[in-house]
C-alpha cells in the first residue's frame, strides 16, 4: 500500500516546518504592529439580536512573522446603531480599498487578496487578549511611505468587534 500521508501532504513535508514559529497552535495574541495578510475569508452573518448584520473575516498573516497564524475581525454594517454602523461601514471600505476594489466587490472576490493590517491588542477579562485590526492597507503600501492616514475607527474606548446585542 502507498504512502496515504505522502500522497496527501507531499514527499517533502516535514511536521517540524508544517508547525512554524508560534509551535502550531497557539493562540496567544501577535504582538502589535503591521503585517502581510491574505483575506481567507469574508461573510455576511446576522448579529446576536438579529437586528443588524456584520461582516466576518478571516485573515491568514503571510509575513514577516508568524505566517499561517489566523486573524479575525468582524465589521456590523446594518444596524439600528448609527454609530456602530457608520463605523463599520467605514472599516469595510478600508478593507475593500485595501483588497484593491475602489467600487463595490462581491465577498467572493475578496478572497485570497493580499492586505496589510496593523495589529493591536484588545483586553478582555472575560475573553482573554486578542489582537482587534486597527487598520488595512494595500499591500504594497510601505510603513511610513506614501500611504493614506490611518482609518479613524470611532471614539477611544469603542469596540465594534462584540456589539453589546
Amino acid at each position: 500500500m502507498a504512502d496515504e500521508l505522502a500522497a496527501i501532504f507531499g514527499a517533502n513535508w516535514s511536521p517540524a516546518e508544517a508547525v512554524g514559529e508560534d509551535g502550531g497552535g497557539s493562540y496567544d495574541p501577535l504582538p502589535p504592529g503591521m503585517y502581510h495578510a491574505v483575506i481567507e475569508s469574508a461573510e455576511v452573518v446576522t448579529t446576536k439580536a438579529g437586528n443588524g448584520k456584520m461582516i466576518k473575516t478571516v485573515l491568514s498573516i503571510t509575513g514577516p512573522t508568524h505566517a499561517g497564524r489566523k486573524v479575525f475581525d468582524q465589521m456590523v454594517v446594518l444596524h439600528p446603531n448609527e454609530t456602530a454602523m457608520g463605523i463599520g461601514q467605514k472599516r469595510f471600505a478600508a478593507l475593500c480599498m485595501a483588497a484593491g476594489y475602489p467600487t463595490r466587490p462581491t465577498l467572493g472576490q475578496l478572497g485570497l487578496r493580499p492586505v496589510r493590517v496593523r495589529l493591536g491588542i484588545e483586553k478582555s477579562e472575560q475573553y482573554g487578549d486578542r489582537n482587534k485590526v486597527l487598520e488595512f492597507q494595500a499591500a504594497g503600501v510601505m510603513v511610513g511611505g506614501a500611504s493614506s492616514p490611518p482609518l479613524d475607527l470611532g471614539p477611544e474606548g469603542f469596540d465594534d468587534s462584540d456589539p453589546p446585542f
